[in-house]
């Protein structure tokens, strides 16, 4: 068991959680760990330019003559079913 640890903290991590599981049919597993890795749980900070690629992207395709007659299409659903009448399936 030391050696479980030993080899853990030689590769950077921290235990967490242990949980003892009494052997039964179903598992033959006594103990089950949670190890975490800090240096892995500190996201590196964003790239500013490739934010702004993809802020661009996102606004290109959120903003297509395509998307918005389906947000049209959809709002107008949406309205129609408020006020109880049919969908329409046509872009009005």
């Amino acid at each position: 068991m030391e050696e479980f640890w030993n080899l853990a903290a030689e590769c950077g991590l921290t235990p967490r959680l242990i949980t003892l599981v009494p052997e039964n049919r179903l598992d033959s597993r006594y103990a089950y760990y949670a190890l975490t890795n800090p240096a892995a749980v500190q996201p590196a900070p964003p790239d500013e330019h490739l934010l702004d690629v993809k802020y661009t992207e996102f606004a290109a395709t959120f903003n297509a003559d395509v998307a918005d007659a389906e947000r049209r299409a959809a709002r107008g659903n949406y309205i129609s079913r408020r006020e109880g009448e049919q969908p329409s399936t046509t872009d009005g």
